[in-house]
């Protein structure tokens, strides 16, 4: 059983580190087309690089 969980926990981790770096790199890029991105959340707008 404690395998188990080590095992999701290690998962939950990879995942938000996954979804941090996803965000990082939707936060610095650019729609192509000038209608489709959405408005992105303050706390993304931060993860910007100038």
């Amino acid at each position: 059983m404690n395998a188990k969980k080590t095992v999701k926990s290690n998962a939950m981790k990879v995942m938000a580190a996954l979804c941090a770096k996803s965000s990082e790199h939707n936060a610095n890029s650019a729609c192509m087309l000038l209608i489709g991105q959405p408005k992105q959340p303050k706390a993304v707008k931060k993860l910007r690089k100038f």
